[in-house]
């Protein structure tokens, strides 16, 4: 006799089991016209016993958000009325003036609280969902390679001591494979680096890999003291060969401040969660690391805007006035950047299906799908109309000559290095401001590179307008602390309108007409037929 299976899972009819959850019979007698009564998602499979697993899951998960955002069951309700009213909007194709003015310019404040909780939550309920089938491969793929050294005789398997405790370098693996699943290859990279040289240069320290029991408060210490002197340049050809100590010792220039504290971070980090998952640690160790002082701001360096000068030598040097650039990317990416104010990084991973129109407006739409990283999530998304000084250029007559070629990308021979970093570029782009005599004549607390077409772009508008502040930063992608709930939330792909005047008030002095037609410079000119 089977038996019966609970509320929460159900079958449809290829006998594919689904998770549903749902909304309390108190909550549709209040809100039975607009609540959604029931979150189902598919389990991926036809097997039961899977399916009981997986959807338990999914109720802890759904149940701990709904504490979490919401104190009691009427909130509760009646965000996600407003939540589905504002999707209503959504699906009915209205433009954003019209959600504008049909419903959020109605919005009491605490309406206006509440539909931002209800964002929230579902973002996060999506987030944690994923997460937590990621978790569930990634546990797969670890039992599967536990098994296979099983097999294999010659390789000893490490044993726990007694008391539960982990060497040093064995519990950073287990952290780098907890956190792994819910972090992106770049930013994953990026803490491994940074708590494989804290365990290194700990162990460097004590003469020896140590339990983490073991550690004490002056390793931690002489730790700290060790990394401030940590030179910025240790990869050089000369010093590869060096331990971490001897690098310490050559008084060469230390990393940056900010640095420094990103990799202290990192170490509290790991060292917190060792003790919250109850390995035998000293509690001081963590709090010694997160005791950091302000970096001398003598040693701060500054990203100025470019001037007038600058924008002329660049845009109407030799390579651009001649056609001599070699990559399409060269040409293009400095042009974009001036008039979005866009990062390298944004600009370089665009895709082809990244340039359309909105409300008849060409823009950029700026995002994290896919591949594609941005600096922050939330604000960093964003879509910028394409500047009429572009359009001149003949920018779209090139997105439709890269569509031709098959590719996805809008610069496609522009590819990431180990940290995900367009580092070529930036190179290149380095060198031509060298060239042009621009980076040369600075002061040592000064820096202009290709950050600087951000910082002008910003200076530039604020000049045109500087009561527009929240339309700037929606340019940029900055987070505005005069903006209301309901442009924080829903001014992703919104607001093109006022965008597009305000970036096209923006003049700079450049002979756009003397620039060579991109059609005629080299990389195509010489690109194989």
């Amino acid at each position: 006799m089977t038996s019966k299976s609970p509320s929460y899972i159900t079958k449809n009819r290829l006998g594919i089991y689904y998770f549903q959850y749902c909304v309390p019979s108190t909550l549709l007698k209040k809100h039975e016209n607009s609540l959604k009564r029931i979150f189902r998602k598919s389990l991926h499979t036809r097997n039961r016993t899977k399916a009981l697993k997986k959807s338990r899951i999914l109720w802890l998960i759904m149940d701990n958000l709904k504490l979490k955002f919401f104190d009691d069951p009427e909130s509760f309700g009646k965000a996600m009325e407003l939540l589905m009213k504002y999707e209503s909007y959504k699906l009915s194709n209205s433009s954003w003036e019209e959600v504008e003015e049909n419903f959020l310019m109605n919005l009491e404040e605490w309406e206006d609280y509440l539909l931002g909780q209800a964002l929230e939550y579902r973002s996060e309920r999506n987030r944690l969902i994923k997460v937590k089938d990621d978790e569930i491969e990634s546990l797969k793929e670890r039992l599967a390679l536990h098994q296979t050294l099983r097999n294999l005789s010659d390789i000893p398997i490490p044993k726990l001591s007694n008391n539960d405790d982990y060497k040093l370098l064995a519990l950073i693996d287990k952290w780098l494979m907890f956190k792994k699943p819910s972090l992106r290859q770049s930013s994953f990279d990026s803490i491994k680096k940074s708590v494989v040289l804290f365990g290194n240069l700990v162990i460097e320290i004590v003469g020896h890999d140590l339990f983490i029991s073991e550690i004490a408060e002056q390793h931690v210490r002489d730790y700290k003291q060790l990394l401030q002197k940590l030179p910025k340049n240790r990869n050089a050809k000369n010093l590869l060969k060096k331990s971490l100590k001897e690098l310490c010792s050559l008084e060469l220039p230390p990393i940056a401040h900010k640095t420094f504290k990103d990799y202290l971070v990192v170490a509290v980090g790991f060292l917190k969660w060792s003790e919250n998952e109850g390995y035998t640690i000293n509690p001081k160790l963590s709090v010694i690391l997160s005791q950091v002082g302000k970096g001398s701001t003598k040693d701060t360096i500054k990203v100025y805007p470019f001037s007038n000068e600058d924008l002329v030598r660049i845009f109407n040097s030799n390579e651009y006035l001649q056609g001599k650039i070699k990559r399409a990317s060269d040409y293009w990416v400095p042009l974009i950047s001036l008039y979005t104010g866009a990062r390298l990084g944004e600009i370089c991973q665009l895709l082809i299906k990244d340039v359309y129109e909105v409300e008849g407006i060409w823009v950029f739409d700026i995002n994290d799908e896919g591949d594609k990283s941005l600096k922050t999530n939330k604000s960093s998304k964003r879509i910028v109309p394409i500047h009429n000084d572009l359009l001149k250029l003949k920018i779209l007559d090139y997105w439709e000559y890269i569509q031709k070629t098959g590719t996805l990308s809008l610069f496609p021979f522009e590819v990431r290095d180990e940290r995900g970093m367009f580092s070529q570029f930036t190179k290149r782009f380095g060198h031509r401001l060298n060239s042009l005599d621009i980076i040369k004549s600075l002061k040592t607390d000064e820096r202009k590179s290709f950050h600087s077409f951000r910082h002008t772009l910003r200076t530039r508008l604020v000049e045109i307008s500087s009561i527009e502040e929240s339309t700037i930063d929606s340019i940029l992608g900055h987070i505005s602390a005069a903006r209301s709930i309901g442009e924080r939330q829903y001014t992703h792909s919104h607001r093109i309108k006022q965008k597009n005047l305000l970036l096209n008030r923006l003049k700079y002095p450049i002979d756009l007409m003397n620039i060579k037609n991109w059609k005629l410079c080299i990389f195509i000119t010489n690109r194989p037929k």
